[in-house]
């Protein structure tokens, strides 16, 4: 059991669980290549995962000749697929195909770039997760590579490339192999595209691709001269180094494909046949994700909903009149000095008296004293006076002074507004997780 993909070079089957790399121009067969792969892995009964944002690996379905049936594999989502796919059921979607050993096609092409980023992103941290309690082979084909593990990373992508990196870092301990798919090698991220070990390179002509890919071949310990040959390369042609795994450095003539070329540019006035898959494979794919796109697509609904309503109420809102909040100005009141002042004053007066109290303790010792002493002396003691402080009653009063409120702004009004009429409910949670 060989993977052969050029006359030369066989691939043991231990490639399931290696990380590729095909790199090469536009129309120069990378993703031929990476098809071929693909359909080898799928004749030894290996199970593949293929993240496909154009649209083309479809075909693998399909034999070459537009008519008959090719591979069996599944293909989901997209204009071809046999089942459509939501962006909300990337967690769902890698727990079925970490359970069961089917091989798909996840067809992303019709998915906008934010929701393709979560798809990606939520796919990958779940089905690594769940790969390291189960690992088993698989093989992830990451077509147009660049997008999904880029060099320059985005305040949003940030997750998504720390997921992937995971899987093409560590995901062999696990099973995980992965194909990196791009043809532009300067865009994909470096420490990603280190960790490749087998770099199959077809025809480059642009000088950046060129200059990314110096690197790789200086660590292998190649003759970087090699890569002025690039550029003239024919299509379907290409090198192949694996220093530490094949220890291989070849130029080769790669192998043809069995199944449909959709990769290949569309001629004009030629119309593709497509074979479709058996009615009972079909049925066996709709029974592994009937229930994951009712739950997404009950979740879209629900966010559909719940967006239409915040709309809703947003706009009710802004209909009505807004009513002004003035600032009240705070008058001196002179009751309320005078009560202050008076409160103060028996405040003091109390604890004046404690002090007072406690002296005229003190000063009977010192009369019994001074008696003495008169006493013995024959003299008069002189008047001692009493000093007593006058009370105050304070005089009854009610303050109306208030502390004026914050004056809102209409947006503040609005979503003060919205939290309390959501207030306690479920929508609240999703205010809280949509915006």
């Amino acid at each position: 059991m060989k993977i052969k993909i050029a006359k030369e070079i066989e691939l043991p089957t231990d490639a399931v669980t290696q990380t590729f790399a095909e790199i090469g121009r536009k129309g120069a067969g990378k993703t031929y290549l990476a098809s071929m792969i693909a359909e080898q892995m799928l004749d030894i009964q290996a199970q593949i995962i293929v993240i496909d944002p154009i649209g083309n690996w479809w075909g693998l379905r399909v034999n070459a000749d537009g008519e008959s049936r090719g591979k069996d594999i599944f293909v989901i989502g997209g204009s071809n697929g046999d089942t459509p796919l939501s962006p909300e059921a990337g967690k769902d979607t890698a727990k079925i195909l970490a359970e069961k050993n089917i091989s798909v096609v996840l067809d992303i092409s019709e998915f906008r770039k934010n929701e393709r980023k979560k798809f990606v992103t939520d796919f990958a941290e779940e089905f690594y997760h769940l790969k390291k309690k189960n690992p088993t082979p698989v093989h992830i084909f990451l077509e147009e590579a660049q997008k999904f593990v880029p060099q320059s990373v985005q305040k949003d992508e940030a997750r998504m490339l720390g997921a992937w990196e995971d899987i093409v870092r560590l995901g062999r301990n696990c099973g995980i192999g992965c194909s990196l798919i791009s043809q532009r090698p300067q865009s994909v991220n470096k420490e990603v595209l280190s960790q490749v070990e087998c770099l199959c390179v077809l025809q480059i002509t642009g000088l950046h691709e060129r200059k990314a890919l110096e690197e790789w071949v200086k660590e292998a310990g190649e003759d970087r001269k090699i890569i002025g040959e690039l550029p003239g390369l024919k299509t379907g042609e290409g090198y192949v180094w694996s220093p530490a795994w094949l220890r291989v450095f070849k130029r080769v003539n790669f192998s043809k494909k069995t199944t449909l070329d959709t990769s290949k540019t569309p001629e004009l006035g030629k119309a593709t046949k497509v074979a479709k898959l058996s009615k009972i494979d079909i049925e066996k794919l709709q029974s592994y994700m009937t229930e994951v796109i009712d739950r997404a697509q009950k979740e879209l609904r629900e966010i559909k909903d719940y967006k239409a309503e915040i709309l809703r109420l947003n706009i009710e809102l802004k209909k009505r009149p807004i009513e002004t909040k003035l600032k009240e100005v705070i008058k001196i009141d002179e009751k309320a000095i005078e009560r202050s002042k008076i409160e103060g004053f028996n405040e003091c007066k109390k604890q004046m008296m404690e002090e007072i109290n406690f002296l005229r303790k003190e000063n009977i010792l010192l009369i019994k004293r001074d008696e003495k002493i008169a006493e013995i002396l024959k003299v008069p003691l002189p008047p001692r006076p009493e000093y007593n402080l006058q009370e105050i009653k304070p005089t009854p009063f009610k303050s109306n002074l208030k502390v004026p409120e914050k004056e809102l702004t209409p947006e503040e009004i609005i979503k003060k507004q919205t939290q309390e009429f959501f207030k306690g409910s479920e929508i609240e949670l999703a205010l809280k997780k949509y915006g």
